[in-house]
Order: C-alpha cells, then sequence, then structure tokens
C-alpha cells in the first residue's frame, strides 16, 4: 500500500522502547522486552509471525523470542529485523541473506543466530542492506549476511559470517550505524548517525 498522508496504526498496549522500520514493515520494542510488527509480512515473513502471508492491516506481537527471552534492543535492515536478547545473543527473522538462515529460506519467527562466542555478550547491533553486524562486549564486531558491497568489512565481496578486525583503530567502538560503520569514541550527547539512501 501507498499512503500520501499519515495512517494512524492500533498497536497492542504497553510502553515502547523503540521503533524501527524496515523497508515496508515497522516493529516495535517494548519496555517488557516483547516486540510488535505491522505492515508487509511477504515474501520474508518480516511480522515474525511464523508465516509469510501479507497482513498490513493488523499489528500484533511476534512469535515469542527463543527460550521467552526478552528483547533488550532492535534494528531494522532491509526485510530483515533483529534483537539482542536479554542474555546477550541474538535473534533474527526476516529476508534469508541477513536473518543467517542457513538453508537459504527466509526466517518467519525470532530465531537464534548461531553464536560462536561463548558468553561473550552482544552489546549493540545494526541490520544493513542485507547483512547484520554486532558488537561483542569484548570490543570485537562480527558481521554476516551479503557483501557484495563489501559490507562485512573483511576485505572482501564473499557472503558469510565473519570476525571484522578492528584492531586498526584506537579503541573498541561506542556504537554501530545502519552502514555497518563503528563510532567511536562515543558520539557527543544528542548526536546521532543515519543512513540516506
Amino acid at each position: 500500500n501507498t499512503y500520501t498522508s499519515a495512517k494512524t496504526v492500533q498497536l497492542p498496549e504497553g510502553n515502547i522502547a523503540a521503533i524501527e522500520g524496515s523497508t515496508s514493515t515497522v516493529c516495535a520494542l517494548y519496555e517488557n522486552g516483547s516486540v510488535a510488527c505491522w505492515g508487509d509480512n511477504s515474501p520474508h515473513g518480516e511480522r515474525g509471525v511464523g508465516t509469510s502471508t501479507s497482513n498490513t492491516s493488523i499489528a500484533g506481537f511476534t512469535n515469542p523470542m527463543p527460550g521467552n527471552l526478552s528483547a533488550i534492543s532492535l534494528s531494522a535492515g532491509d526485510d530483515t529485523f533483529c534483537v539482542i536478547l536479554s542474555n546477550g545473543s541474538v535473534a533474527c527473522w526476516g529476508d534469508a541473506t541477513a536473518a543467517y538462515s542457513t538453508t537459504s529460506s527466509n526466517v518467519l519467527e525470532p530465531t537464534l543466530i548461531p553464536w560462536p562466542h561463548g558468553s561473550v555478550r552482544a552489546v549493540d547491533i545494526s541490520v544493513g542492506w542485507y547483512h547484520a553486524c554486532v558488537l561483542l562486549e569484548n570490543g570485537s564486531m562480527w558481521c554476516w549476511g551479503q557483501s557484495s558491497q563489501g559490507q562485512l568489512g573483511d576485505g572482501t565481496t564473499n557472503a558469510g559470517p565473519t570476525f571484522v578486525d578492528i584492531g586498526k583503530v584506537a579503541g573498541p567502538p561506542a556504537s554501530l550505524s545502519a552502514a555497518t560503520c563503528s563510532v567511536q569514541p562515543s558520539l557527543p550527547a544528542g548526536l546521532t548517525l543515519t543512513q540516506d539512501r
């Protein structure tokens, strides 16, 4: 649907902590750790409800997060959403490439990303153009997905999970942007990076 004026969306009750939008879907992170989405759900299952049936008229909660954990951070890219969970792990849904599908199928509900880091927690996440990166508490970054434009940051255009060595910069990044750039040191209060497409 194309709208030429603002449209009111009736959301489930609760306090919203953050809102993120992808190509044609929007999700809200609630203070209680749940996520509700509205907009297009086809063909990638961007609403995280277990199907890829299109339904733009109703906002509703995604299927539960893995392990019934709470989401504490939300990021959106092209047709993909990812969250950091309360135990520091990451779950994604939507397009197969950025949602880390091992079968090339779309990920229709919040699903854990394979985590090779043991107890090292994710502290920031950014989903971009069919790829995603997380900042770990030890200052390293881990990225996955498409890298046709070098967006995984490992000096190649090969897709897949990879560690990004940030040892060449003066200290670990303070945050990530949607264009998969690290910001260091932290930006002054009130300033943010945005992606202009």
